[in-house]
């Protein structure tokens, strides 16, 4: 049985963070915009680490997904601000739907601090992750 997965609040440049941020195979080059970042525990332990920031701006088949006009402004005061990019995804340890369950929880938890600390309410998410 999957026990709990819950997440940490940290900075950017919290010690525990920036070691398994170091390791992840997408340089760690810094968040652009707005950002929230977690640790991820599971079993009593920190199993890795998810992040969200700003969405990029130019990004066709995503705007076309939630039907974001090309008026520059509209885009960037109304759609940009309330989709969440998922910058980092790492876990360092692997169990039966432990990413499911954490990306599960994690989109929760982020869009309801999203929408407290940014006054936007989330429409979506985006992700590069590979």
């Amino acid at each position: 049985m999957l026990q709990d997965v819950s997440l940490e609040v940290v900075r950017r440049t919290d010690p525990r963070y920036q070691e398994i941020r170091n390791r992840h195979y997408v340089e760690n080059n810094g968040t652009h915009g707005q950002q929230l970042h977690y640790l991820i525990h599971y079993g009593g332990e920190i199993v890795g680490i998810i992040s969200g920031a700003s969405s990029v701006y130019g990004v066709a088949a995503r705007d076309e997904f939630f039907g974001i006009p090309k008026n520059k402004d509209a885009k960037q005061k109304l759609y940009l601000p309330a989709i969440i990019n998922n910058t980092v995804f790492r876990l360092e340890e692997h169990h039966t739907n432990l990413a499911t369950k954490t990306l599960a929880l994690w989109r929760k938890v982020i869009a309801a601090m999203w929408e407290d600390i940014y006054e936007v309410r989330v429409i979506g998410f985006e992700t590069f992750v590979v």
